[in-house]
């Protein structure tokens, strides 16, 4: 049967409206599906890979932390361990992380009586209702091998409590020095603002380059600079963001704690999230299909060409590292000190799942239906917002629908050439 992926129910009639709380001018990053069924975790298989490949670096800080936190708890007190999960989406993807957390943890302090508290923090109008169906174990949550993740809320009764903030990471969202242990993965690349601002044509006005990452590979490649959209806007929003995203956590986390960040990049190959040296490129792609609804379908105008840009950003290792290292023009140096940094690549699962064989019995148009919506998950908001307002949400959901569409019978005409590798800067931060 064909795979589907909605809109939360009431998401097409906000896109044209909806504000970022930090006062941004383009339409917000719009969860999919049923808000409480988990589609997130179910169709984004390959952020388990990129957890796990995480988890190796952030286990062997944590007992320095139990430390801190044991030091500081009053005599006869049980102590409290608290972690914040950044960007969280709908919390799924993350389980495996807290129950290998704890267990660490445990086995550190020796002590049944060390509680945690886990913070899950997001915008608004995120799956809240998905958020805490996974947080209390009420969806089951299989990995990317499909390996059961119980839920630590139910593997340690009494001792695990959930909590949720309807923040954005740009602010302030935690009281001061309330955080032991903070994460992020693929969330903070997006950005408070479009930084093309209120007209959204895309990278002045191009059809080519829908992310500004495409322009940074291309420039890795050596294509002439002068055929080169300008990326400056981008770049500058995205200094501002990053800065404002780590001064909040300053004041958030503990003297001690630490923090890790997965954060996508454009590696020094110029490989980036959907454009590896496997395969086609999944942002040139998506460029590609969406010109067709004009040029060959007839369904959208130019401009509504020229408006498909996404408004996120892959930081380079240099600039995640700049305003932890000293004074930037966004303001002083920030209180972390670096304990590992370095780029990681994970495979999509679903295209490794293909070209290995696993899928033996399955069709190519069923791998395609299969394998696109884990791209959709966090995208399709952006197709929406390409669209003119004045059309009704009905029609947008339709011409978004087409797109996809599309996209899937591209991906059908040649599996293996499709899939979406994560590429990463993968930072082990110490708070200061």
């Amino acid at each position: 049967s064909k795979a589907t992926v909605s809109v939360l129910n009431w998401a097409p009639q906000l896109l044209p409206s909806i504000r970022t709380m930090t006062g941004g001018d383009f339409a917000v990053h719009m969860p999919v599906g049923d808000d409480g069924a988990g589609q997130y975790t179910a169709e984004t298989k390959g952020c388990f890979d990129v957890i796990a490949t995480a988890t190796p670096m952030l286990l062997p800080k944590l007992p320095d932390v139990v430390d801190l936190v044991v030091s500081k708890t009053a005599k006869g007190a049980k102590p409290l361990l608290r972690v914040a999960d950044y960007g969280t989406a709908d919390a799924g993807t993350s389980l495996g992380l807290m129950n290998e957390l704890i267990k660490v943890c445990d086995a550190h302090a020796k002590d049944e009586n060390l509680q945690y508290r886990i913070e899950y923090e997001d915008q608004t109008l995120n799956e809240w209702r998905s958020v805490f169906r996974h947080a209390y174990g009420d969806i089951e949550v299989r990995d990317a091998n499909g390996a059961v993740l119980p839920a630590p809320w139910k593997l340690y009764p009494g001792r695990v409590f959930v909590s949720g903030v309807g923040l954005t990471f740009f602010e302030q969202c935690m009281p001061a020095a309330s955080v032991d242990v903070g994460m992020s993965f693929t969330a903070m690349h997006w950005l408070s603002r479009d930084p093309i601002g209120a007209a959204a044509t895309s990278l002045k006005g191009t059809e080519e380059y829908v992310h500004h990452a495409q322009v940074v590979r291309d420039r890795v490649r050596g294509v002439d600079v002068e055929r080169l959209p300008s990326i400056e806007a981008h770049e500058k929003q995205a200094a501002k963001d990053w800065y404002a995203i780590m001064k909040a956590r300053e004041a958030e986390m503990v003297s001690g704690g630490v923090f890790m960040l997965v954060n996508f990049t454009v590696s020094s190959e110029g490989h980036l999230l959907g454009g590896s040296e496997v395969g086609q490129s999944m942002y040139d792609n998506f460029g590609r299909c969406w010109k067709a609804l004009q040029a060959e379908d007839g369904l959208i105008s130019e401009a509504e060409v020229r408006a498909l840009s996404f408004p996120n950003y892959y930081r380079s290792q240099e600039e995640v590292l700049a305003p932890l290292q000293g004074e930037t023009e966004n303001g002083p140096r920030l209180g972390f000190a670096v304990a590992e940094i370095e780029t990681k690549v994970v495979r999509c699962p679903y295209r490794e799942a293909w070209t290995s064989g696993k899928c033996k019995g399955m069709t190519a148009e069923e791998y395609a239906r299969w394998f696109v919506p884990t791209t959709r998950t966090w995208s399709n908001s952006t197709f929406h917002a390409a669209l003119s307002a004045e059309r009704p949400a009905a029609e947008r959901e339709e011409i978004v629908g087409r797109f996809w569409e599309r996209y899937t019978q591209l991906v059908a005409e040649a599996p293996a050439e499709h899939g979406m590798d994560y590429v990463h800067c993968y930072a082990i931060l110490r708070r200061e």
